[in-house]
């Protein structure tokens, strides 16, 4: 069980018309600033007020260079004694036919460069900033202080290809600083253009080795509304997946869909 402190940093782009989603292929529907606004406000109440005590800070990092005051001001009125800091990043441009998850990762290397709260981190939990999630001290507490990384991986059966989930990965701060800094140099266009796809091209080789963790061995859900096709991480049909997982996640541990 891990019993050591953990920052959340949440990514951001609060204006994706500005950064991220300005590329044809790359929009998304959820783009209205103020709708997103109220989504990382939110989120950043939920990780404000979590009750696990190993949240120790966070960490909020935008690049889409909107202007932070509203959120700052939340975080000061909430009466949380987690530390809070927050990163304005600059826009990102990205290569031509890789999706904008490249971004993403830019945005983590860079908070993890320039952020004193990361700095101080012996882990962080890396949350897409819009969401919220359910059970996330259930993983916590099925971690070994001694962890490098837990992501929640999916593969074909009968070694096929595999990919992660990304809107919530752990990380031990000088594992993600040795191995994975500088990563998104690798997306390629039509040989690894996601960063589902590179996380876990990148992370597989380690399964087995003591501290890494390719498979939840819990459910972990989001909470909230998709930016790509804005519907909800709660509908009927999500729901029903979830379950199914985490039945699976039990019963047929080597099953990983």
């Amino acid at each position: 069980m891990a019993s050591g402190k953990f920052t959340v940093l949440m990514t951001a782009c609060i204006a994706p018309e500005s950064g991220i989603g300005d590329k044809p292929g790359n929009r998304v529907q959820r783009a209205d600033p103020a709708l997103r606004l109220k989504d990382y406000a939110e989120a950043l109440d939920f990780w404000l007020a979590h009750p696990d005590p190993r949240i120790d800070a966070i960490v909020f990092a935008d690049n889409s260079l909107y202007d932070l005051s509203e959120l700052e001001a939340r975080a000061r009125a909430s009466g949380s004694v987690r530390k809070v800091e927050f990163l304005s990043l600059p826009l990102c441009h990205w290569p031509k036919d890789v999706h904008y998850g490249y971004c993403e990762l830019q945005i983590i290397d860079q908070a993890v460069a320039q952020s004193t709260v990361l700095a101080e981190a012996g882990a962080f939990i890396k949350a897409t900033g819009r969401l919220r999630f359910s059970g996330l001290s259930r993983l916590l507490d099925r971690l070994k202080d001694d962890f490098l990384f837990a992501i929640d991986s999916r593969r074909k059966p009968f070694g096929g290809r595999g990919s992660t989930t990304t809107q919530l990965m752990l990380f031990n701060t000088e594992f993600y600083r040795a191995h994975l800094v500088g990563a998104n140099a690798k997306l390629k266009p039509w040989v690894v253009s996601h960063i589902e796809d590179l996380i876990y091209q990148e992370l597989a080789p380690l399964e087995g080795k003591n501290g890494a963790m390719l498979r939840w061995p819990v459910n972990v859900d989001c909470i909230g509304v998709s930016a790509t096709n804005n519907t909800s991480y709660t509908d009927m049909r999500t729901r029903a997946r979830q379950t199914i997982r985490a039945i699976l996640r039990v019963i047929a541990p080597g099953l990983w869909i």
